[in-house]
């Protein structure tokens, strides 16, 4: 999905002492870190629900290390959501859903 959207895939399953990162790609000249969310059932809501408040901070706290290994202040966090309650499931890519100021 990313791939064709133009982005170079830069390491999967990235892990770091401060956790891990789903996807690491670079999109132009951005870094992008996204984190990627399934959910079988719409019991407890949609996918992009299960991005909590504690998740972002370490969403972000793991942004702001690349950020200073990749020495750029271009980084986006964008969350790709998959919803497999139907009978097909809905991937749908949240561009800069979480707000990074490095």
């Amino acid at each position: 999905m990313l791939q064709k959207k133009g982005h170079q895939i830069l390491a999967l399953n990235l892990r770091s002492k401060l956790g891990e990162i789903d996807i690491l790609s670079k999109e132009g000249r951005t870094i992008v870190v996204t984190e990627v969310k399934t959910k079988t059932s719409d019991f407890f809501g949609a996918a992009i629900e299960m991005i909590t408040p504690v998740k972002q901070r370490k969403l972000v706290l793991l942004t702001h290390h690349l950020q200073a290994q990749y020495k750029t202040n271009n980084v986006r966090i964008d969350v790709v959501a998959v919803d497999n309650a139907g009978s097909e499931p809905r991937l749908t890519h949240h561009k800069g859903v979480i707000e990074y100021h490095g």
